[in-house]
């Protein structure tokens, strides 16, 4: 199920440019990046084949983790 809160507070956080949300959001790319659940579709239309939320938003958000517990801590 899509998680609009993660979705908006990602987007929130990435066009606020929190310097956080993006030192956060470098390693969980890599690892959206090399799991077998992500479906591509260029930058603006990857998502998680898991819970379907947008990878660059979910990545950057403060309040949300992987679906399947991958992102580091």
């Amino acid at each position: 199920m899509i998680d609009l809160n993660a979705i908006f507070s990602g987007y929130y956080n990435w066009l606020s440019d929190d310097p956080i949300a993006k030192a956060r959001a470098l390693p969980r790319l890599e690892v959206c990046a090399s799991c077998e659940h992500l479906v591509k579709g260029g930058i603006w239309k990857a998502r998680c084949g898991k819970c379907g939320c947008p990878i660059q938003a979910k990545a950057r958000s403060r309040i949300r983790t992987c679906p399947l517990n991958k992102w580091p801590k």
